[in-house]
């Protein structure tokens, strides 16, 4: 695709596993939306640090990127966010995370 310079739409490119879902234009901005929003309510300590390990163990050998995430891993593992999400799983409740 890139050699012949084919655009292709989102079916197609959901046919090929180059993306997860595909949705009409028209309803584009109100699913990007619920996905942010889908996001925004995980722990904010939680998405950097695994932004931050895709970010950086995309470009690196596997034994160093797994290194990379469990260091992700580890930072959260003394954070209150960490302890609210376990009590909030144990209570069935949604957890409140506050960012520490």
């Amino acid at each position: 695709m890139i050699y012949a310079s084919k655009r292709i739409n989102g079916k197609i490119a959901l046919s090929y596993g180059l993306c997860e879902y595909a949705v009409p234009t028209k309803e584009t901005k109100k699913v990007a939306m619920d996905l942010a929003e889908q996001i925004a309510c995980n722990g904010p300590l939680a998405l950097r640090a695994a932004k931050q390990a895709m970010t950086t163990g995309s470009s690196l050998p596997l034994t160093e990127a797994l290194r990379k995430e469990k260091e992700a891993y580890s930072s959260l593992l003394n954070t209150k966010d960490r302890l609210e999400g376990l009590v909030a799983f144990k209570e069935k409740r949604k957890a409140s995370y506050q960012g520490h």
